[in-house]
Parts: structure tokens; C-alpha cells; sequence
């Protein structure tokens, strides 16, 4: 996971409701990945080791679990895994990548 540092403080204002105030800034330096990038390894990282876990543990069987009743119309939001197979799709992972620990941690990183 990479280091952010703050090493100089700026003051910038920030007008907000007609009321200005003033907010410490710091500006990042040596950052080679986004957050974004590091929250989506973290949750490949964490849907390869629920995949792991055995049978009949509480988080395998949430994520497994589906909803009894349909969704209702309109634009509806993605479950967590549903979420997880389109990054899984971005990254060139399928399903049972998952048993290879070294590929998988190349292609998610």
C-alpha cells in the first residue's frame, strides 16, 4: 500500500455558503497510484480470501447469499459482487483465478 506524505501546508480559502474559511492544504507528493486503485486491490484481495475460506463460514456465506424477493424497477445499484466480477473483468481475472496466488496478485496490483 503506498505512503501519502503531507510535508508543506498551504492555506487555501474556501468559500462555502457565503461564509469563507480557511482550510489547511497539503499537496501530494511521490504518489504513483490513486486511492481508487489501492481500494479496489483491497477488495480483490479480500473477495480472493473469502474465496478461501471453507464451507459454511458466516462472510462465504454472505457473499453467496441472494436476496429471496426481485429488485424493483429502475435504475438499480449493483451488489458488491456484481461489483467485484466487473473488476475482475477490467483486471483480465475470471472466477477460479482465484487458486493461483502469484497470478492473481500480479494482475491485481
Amino acid at each position: 500500500m503506498q505512503k501519502y506524505q503531507l510535508p508543506h501546508w498551504d492555506l487555501i480559502l474556501f468559500s462555502m455558503y457565503k461564509k469563507t474559511r480557511v482550510f489547511p492544504m497539503g499537496f501530494l507528493v511521490n504518489v504513483t497510484r490513486s486511492l481508487l486503485a489501492d481500494i479496489k486491490t483491497i477488495q480483490l484481495q479480500w473477495y480472493r480470501h473469502v474465496q478461501r475460506m471453507e464451507e459454511g463460514r458466516l462472510p462465504k456465506e454472505v457473499m453467496k447469499w441472494h436476496p429471496p424477493a426481485r429488485r424493483k424497477r429502475g435504475n438499480t445499484k449493483l451488489t458488491w459482487v456484481e461489483g467485484i466480477r466487473g473488476l475482475m473483468g477490467e483486471k483480465g481475472l475470471m472466477e477460479e483465478d482465484w487458486n493461483d496466488r502469484s497470478n492473481w496478485r500480479k494482475k491485481i496490483i
